[in-house]
């Protein structure tokens, strides 16, 4: 195994835990505090299943498809940006809203589905890593614990998930076996559209919430994010 495997599992395992955190301060905002914990269930269940669907079928999930696996869980923060932006619920689930409640679960799954399948095949291909494998895990966590702090701060919850998807994007790189120039030009043109988008974003604030708690956020002046 590659020690750039090991960076991948690296940057992987900081942007779950970077989406897993911020999801709790949007989800905190778009629907009610309670929801907040929400962010730490779909985590654990789309980690859980990836590690399941490696074990039940390993013939269908192979360590040569890290990679893409690994460019999946950078694309899919897009829907998770998406369902932060426009979706929220109100106080009372009824079963009216259920189906909403389902979509934001499944949406925000997806991210840590993909990520856990990159981390679930390095564990059941090289056992005799795990040791390696599991410090970049940590190592990797703990980091992305850290730097959540910092871009939620400075750029605001749902652009957090545009940096989410950049690091996530990193991983893709060192996950390559066998670098090649489509990799490198994919990695170039993902973060030119990522800092267009920041970049955009600060200028007009179109990233920002449009409602929570089922309340249109029109008549908001101003927000922070901590």
């Amino acid at each position: 195994m590659k020690r750039s495997m090991l960076l991948g599992i690296y940057c992987t395992t900081l942007s779950l835990l970077m989406l897993e955190i911020a999801l709790t301060r949007i989800f905190s905002v778009t629907m009610w505090y309670h929801f907040a914990f929400l962010a730490v269930s779909l985590a654990v269940f789309g980690i859980g299943v990836s590690g399941q669907a490696v074990y039940l079928l390993p013939s269908q999930f192979r360590i040569e498809k890290i990679r893409l696996y690994s460019f999946l869980c950078a694309v899919s923060g897009l829907p998770v940006l998406a369902v932060s932006l426009y979706i929220n619920l109100p106080l009372e689930i009824s079963y009216t809203s259920l189906p909403v409640l389902l979509l934001v679960y499944i949406a925000c799954s997806i991210p840590f589905f993909f990520g856990g399948l990159c981390v679930a095949l390095l564990f059941s291909q090289h056992p005799d890593r795990a040791a390696h494998i599991y410090l970049a895990d940590l190592l990797g966590a703990g980091t992305g614990c850290l730097l959540v702090v910092i871009v939620l701060n400075t750029l605001g919850g749902p652009p957090a998930i545009l940096v989410v998807s950049f690091c996530a994007a990193i991983g893709t790189v060192f996950f390559g076996v066998h670098p090649s120039k489509r990799i490198l030009v994919g990695f170039i043109v993902f973060s030119i559209i990522t800092g267009g988008l920041l970049y955009q974003n600060e200028r007009t604030q179109f990233l920002d919430i449009k409602a929570a708690k089922g309340v249109s956020q029109k008549h908001v002046i101003h927000a922070e994010w901590n």
